[in-house]
Protein backbone atom coordinates (compact mmCIF):
# COMPACT_ATOMS: atom_id res chain seq x y z
CA UNK A 1 0.00 0.00 0.00
CA UNK A 2 2.92 2.44 0.79
CA UNK A 3 4.43 1.82 -2.57
CA UNK A 4 1.45 2.61 -4.36
CA UNK A 5 0.95 6.19 -2.31
CA UNK A 6 3.93 6.71 -3.32
CA UNK A 7 3.76 6.18 -6.93
CA UNK A 8 0.96 8.18 -7.12
CA UNK A 9 2.29 11.32 -5.31
CA UNK A 10 5.54 11.04 -7.37
CA UNK A 11 3.49 10.90 -10.57
CA UNK A 12 1.48 13.72 -9.52
CA UNK A 13 4.88 15.59 -8.63
CA UNK A 14 5.99 15.11 -11.89
CA UNK A 15 2.93 15.57 -13.65
CA UNK A 16 2.23 18.99 -11.86
CA UNK A 17 6.16 19.64 -12.77
CA UNK A 18 5.66 19.74 -16.02
CA UNK A 19 2.41 21.50 -16.06
CA UNK A 20 3.67 24.72 -14.41
CA UNK A 21 7.28 25.33 -15.01
CA UNK A 22 7.25 27.71 -17.56
CA UNK A 23 4.55 30.05 -16.15
CA UNK A 24 6.04 29.56 -12.79
CA UNK A 25 9.95 30.18 -14.69
CA UNK A 26 7.96 33.73 -15.76
CA UNK A 27 6.54 34.63 -12.41
CA UNK A 28 9.69 33.73 -10.59
CA UNK A 29 12.40 35.58 -13.04
CA UNK A 30 9.99 38.76 -13.24
CA UNK A 31 9.46 38.76 -9.46
CA UNK A 32 13.58 38.74 -9.39
CA UNK A 33 13.47 41.93 -12.15
CA UNK A 34 10.30 43.53 -9.90
CA UNK A 35 12.61 43.87 -7.02
CA UNK A 36 15.74 46.18 -8.50
CA UNK A 37 12.82 48.07 -11.00
CA UNK A 38 14.64 51.61 -9.86
CA UNK A 39 18.21 50.36 -10.75
CA UNK A 40 17.04 49.01 -13.52
CA UNK A 41 15.18 52.29 -14.79
CA UNK A 42 17.88 54.02 -14.00
CA UNK A 43 20.20 51.47 -16.16
CA UNK A 44 17.94 51.63 -18.99
CA UNK A 45 17.45 55.36 -18.80
CA UNK A 46 21.32 56.66 -18.49
CA UNK A 47 22.10 54.10 -21.78
CA UNK A 48 19.18 55.46 -24.04
CA UNK A 49 19.13 59.41 -22.67
CA UNK A 50 21.39 61.68 -24.39
CA UNK A 51 23.32 63.78 -22.36
CA UNK A 52 22.31 67.21 -21.01
CA UNK A 53 24.54 70.10 -21.69
CA UNK A 54 24.43 71.65 -17.92
CA UNK A 55 22.58 71.55 -15.06
CA UNK A 56 19.57 73.31 -14.69
CA UNK A 57 19.91 76.02 -11.76
CA UNK A 58 16.62 78.10 -12.15
CA UNK A 59 14.13 76.31 -13.22
CA UNK A 60 11.77 78.13 -15.44
CA UNK A 61 8.55 76.56 -16.31
CA UNK A 62 7.01 79.08 -18.34
CA UNK A 63 9.85 79.48 -20.93
CA UNK A 64 10.24 75.49 -21.08
CA UNK A 65 6.64 74.79 -21.82
CA UNK A 66 6.58 77.72 -24.62
CA UNK A 67 9.77 76.47 -26.11
CA UNK A 68 8.40 73.06 -26.25
CA UNK A 69 5.23 73.57 -27.96
CA UNK A 70 6.91 75.37 -30.42
CA UNK A 71 9.28 72.32 -31.18
CA UNK A 72 6.72 69.77 -30.83
CA UNK A 73 3.13 71.19 -31.63
CA UNK A 74 1.77 67.70 -31.89
CA UNK A 75 2.46 66.76 -28.33
CA UNK A 76 -0.12 67.47 -25.36
CA UNK A 77 1.46 68.34 -22.12
CA UNK A 78 -0.31 66.63 -19.24
CA UNK A 79 1.96 67.20 -16.79
CA UNK A 80 5.79 68.55 -16.07
CA UNK A 81 8.04 68.18 -13.38
CA UNK A 82 11.31 68.76 -12.10
CA UNK A 83 13.68 66.54 -9.63
CA UNK A 84 15.56 68.68 -7.64
CA UNK A 85 17.99 65.34 -7.19
CA UNK A 86 18.32 65.19 -10.87
CA UNK A 87 18.52 68.43 -12.14
CA UNK A 88 19.91 67.41 -15.71
CA UNK A 89 16.21 67.82 -17.48
CA UNK A 90 12.58 68.10 -16.86
CA UNK A 91 10.32 65.41 -16.87
CA UNK A 92 7.24 65.43 -19.06
CA UNK A 93 4.04 63.73 -19.81
CA UNK A 94 2.98 64.14 -23.24
CA UNK A 95 -0.05 62.50 -24.91
CA UNK A 96 0.50 61.51 -28.64
CA UNK A 97 -2.45 60.06 -30.38
CA UNK A 98 -4.01 58.56 -27.60
CA UNK A 99 -0.41 57.10 -26.66
CA UNK A 100 0.99 58.41 -23.13
CA UNK A 101 4.93 59.24 -23.27
CA UNK A 102 7.19 60.16 -21.09
CA UNK A 103 9.84 62.77 -21.99
CA UNK A 104 13.22 64.12 -20.68
CA UNK A 105 13.67 67.32 -21.91
CA UNK A 106 16.37 70.16 -21.45
CA UNK A 107 15.96 73.59 -20.59
CA UNK A 108 15.43 74.71 -24.17
CA UNK A 109 12.57 72.31 -24.59
CA UNK A 110 14.48 69.60 -26.64
CA UNK A 111 13.59 65.97 -26.02
CA UNK A 112 16.75 63.95 -24.32
CA UNK A 113 14.70 60.79 -24.23
CA UNK A 114 11.91 58.80 -23.38
CA UNK A 115 11.47 56.82 -20.18
CA UNK A 116 12.01 53.52 -21.45
CA UNK A 117 12.88 52.53 -17.95
CA UNK A 118 9.91 52.36 -16.55
CA UNK A 119 8.15 51.24 -19.77
CA UNK A 120 10.34 48.11 -19.04
CA UNK A 121 9.24 47.95 -15.51
CA UNK A 122 5.61 48.26 -16.67
CA UNK A 123 6.31 45.34 -19.52
CA UNK A 124 7.98 43.07 -16.22
CA UNK A 125 4.61 43.76 -13.99
CA UNK A 126 1.84 42.76 -16.53
CA UNK A 127 4.66 39.89 -17.06
CA UNK A 128 4.70 39.07 -13.35
CA UNK A 129 0.73 39.72 -12.80
CA UNK A 130 -1.11 38.88 -16.06
CA UNK A 131 1.61 36.58 -17.97
CA UNK A 132 0.91 39.33 -20.66
CA UNK A 133 -2.65 38.28 -21.11
CA UNK A 134 -3.39 41.92 -19.96
CA UNK A 135 -2.43 43.11 -23.50
CA UNK A 136 -5.27 41.00 -25.00
CA UNK A 137 -7.82 42.08 -22.57
CA UNK A 138 -7.69 38.52 -20.88
CA UNK A 139 -6.20 40.30 -17.36
CA UNK A 140 -8.53 37.54 -15.58
CA UNK A 141 -7.05 34.64 -17.31
CA UNK A 142 -3.61 36.03 -16.58
CA UNK A 143 -4.78 36.11 -13.00
CA UNK A 144 -5.86 32.54 -12.82
CA UNK A 145 -2.93 31.01 -14.14
CA UNK A 146 -0.84 32.81 -11.98
CA UNK A 147 -3.23 31.45 -9.10
CA UNK A 148 -3.24 28.28 -10.13
CA UNK A 149 0.73 28.29 -10.63
CA UNK A 150 1.33 29.35 -7.09
CA UNK A 151 -1.28 27.04 -5.35
CA UNK A 152 0.81 23.73 -7.73
CA UNK A 153 3.69 25.05 -6.95
CA UNK A 154 2.51 24.48 -3.44
CA UNK A 155 1.56 21.04 -4.04
CA UNK A 156 4.94 20.85 -5.49
CA UNK A 157 6.65 21.33 -2.55
CA UNK A 158 5.05 19.48 -0.61
CA UNK A 159 4.89 16.35 -2.72
CA UNK A 160 8.47 16.65 -3.07
CA UNK A 161 8.97 16.99 0.85
CA UNK A 162 7.19 13.57 0.76
CA UNK A 163 8.95 11.60 -1.72
CA UNK A 164 12.41 13.12 -0.38
CA UNK A 165 11.25 12.54 2.93
CA UNK A 166 10.07 8.91 2.65
CA UNK A 167 12.82 7.78 0.83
Amino acid sequence: MFFKKKKYIFNLHLILGFMICIPLVLVTLSGSLISYDKQIANLINKITLKDAKSEILNPDFENLLSNFRDKNPNLEIISVKFDEKNQKFYTIQALKEKENLTLFVSDEGEILGQDYGTKFNRFVRQLHRWLLFSEFDLQKLGKNIVALTTIGFMVLVISGFYIFSSS
